[in-house]
């Protein structure tokens, strides 16, 4: 069952569409059901090189397991300015992708009603932040971050890492994930996301933005 916090006071007319999206994630978890978890979906550029496989019954845990707010706040210093998904882990161990427990992710309101108001843009969203959590999604994290810092940039300078070719990476990574998920569950979502698909494997893959 969707984990969706109640909406604050100032955020009431955010209400339809909430409730709505809370509905959506309940539906996808549904699909999920008669998919065997160990099914693996292999996630490929645009090149048709292999990036990966996302697990099925990984992806349904995850998103079984993220609890979702609404909040007004601009996270465009910390990342791209939609929102901010975290992830918890035994022993606060982020470094190691199979003890993620459960995730916290923040949706700014402006954002989010641009996102339900676009074709696919609902699913979309549910699928992009929860391939954030996913083990490949958590693997492509960590080493564009390593890359990252490793190649000279602040790890405590969240707009430059938001800047960053490795960051554009890893959300191309998520959109590939999301779509190949959406393939296979019978969904349909954004076809042209931020950042576009990543080319293949790789840390510097081209800057693809939507248009």
């Amino acid at each position: 069952m969707a984990q969706c916090a109640r909406l604050d006071t100032h955020l009431a007319s955010c209400s339809p569409a909430w409730d709505r999206f809370s509905a959506a994630i309940d539906d996808v978890l549904q699909r999920f059901i008669p998919i065997h978890p160990d099914e693996l979906w292999p996630v490929v550029g645009i090149s048709g090189l292999h990036i990966g496989d996302v697990n099925a019954g990984d992806f349904a845990y995850k998103l079984a397991n993220i609890s979702w707010t609404l909040v007004q706040a601009n996270f465009g210093g910390v990342n791209g300015g939609v929102g901010a998904v975290l992830s918890h882990f035994k022993g606060d161990d982020w470094q190691k992708p199979k003890n993620w427990t459960s995730a916290s992710e923040e949706i700014d309101s402006g954002a989010f009603l641009r996102y339900m108001d676009l074709p696919g843009g609902m699913h979309y969203l549910i699928l992009h932040e929860t391939a954030h959590t996913t083990y490949l999604g958590l693997q492509t994290n960590n080493q564009q971050f390593d890359n990252y810092v490793q190649s000279g940039g602040d790890r405590d300078d969240g707009a430059a890492w938001a800047a960053s070719a490795q960051w554009y990476y890893n959300e191309q990574v998520a959109n590939a994930i999301a779509k190949t998920v959406a393939r296979e569950i019978g969904l349909d979502i954004l076809d042209k996301p931020t950042c576009g698909f990543p080319d293949g494997p790789g840390p510097m893959a081209r800057r693809i933005v939507n248009v």
